[in-house]
């Protein structure tokens, strides 16, 4: 398949497969393209089979509209809350219980600055 993730979600087979989790590399920095990846996930031809699923993604700084991070995170976290209750999930965000959901719990484990 060669496509973008948004339409090769949208798309058999990818359309079929039931994933337990997602990662969206969001590199460009702009928030639609991880929205339109969210909502392609939350496709009605997708079977649910898991009861919950993981989605991670990443956003950069290079926005060329220059709106700030936090705002765009924001866009997709919205995006994603809204897909997740329209398809029966609640969502819970990892940084709201890091001890139940880290490894380590509250303890960075960052290697270098921003990493």
């Amino acid at each position: 398949v060669t496509a973008d993730a948004q339409t090769a979600l949208r798309t058999p087979p990818f359309s079929k497969i039931p994933f337990l989790g997602y990662y969206f590399d969001g590199c460009g920095g702009q928030s639609g393209p991880v929205i339109s990846m969210v909502e392609a996930i939350f496709n009605p031809h997708r079977p649910k089979v898991y009861e919950k699923i993981a989605i991670g993604f990443t956003l950069t700084r290079a926005d060329p509209s220059g709106r700030s991070l936090f705002d765009r995170e924001q866009d997709v976290l919205r995006s994603m809350f809204r897909a997740a209750k329209e398809n029966g999930y609640n969502m819970v965000h990892v940084g709201d219980d890091p001890n139940r959901f880290l490894r380590h719990g509250r303890e960075s484990r960052k290697l270098h600055e921003d990493t």
